[in-house]
């Protein structure tokens, strides 16, 4: 990151908008909320939290993408949607841009 991406990263979490950091959980990127004032930019990836309109909506029937074109896939019913998250059925994935990236309606 240059300085100045620097700077308006660490004035966006000033002014209390969501500042987020990937993070890896196994083998599953994910955006965190950063939590703490403290940062990392030799190692750590951040971003401020895009705000755009949700997806999926409720209701919604999803199927992982990489068993799109399978006889039996796995469907995941959305239950509910919020700004950052998904609550899916049967699912313990709830990360917005996750969820948004390996599923199709």
């Amino acid at each position: 990151m240059t300085l100045e991406e620097k700077i308006k990263l660490i004035t966006s979490y000033h002014n209390k908008e969501t500042v987020e950091r990937l993070y890896e959980y196994d083998g599953i990127e994910m955006w965190q909320p950063v939590g703490l004032d403290a940062w990392d930019f030799e190692t750590g990836q951040y971003r401020v939290k895009p705000n755009s309109t949700p997806k999926f909506k409720a209701g919604d029937v999803l199927v992982c993408k990489t068993a799109e074109n399978m006889i039996n896939p796995s469907l995941f019913l959305v239950k509910n949607v919020s700004n950052d998250e998904y609550v899916l059925e049967n699912s313990t994935i709830t990360d917005r841009g996750t969820i948004e990236s390996m599923f199709v309606s």
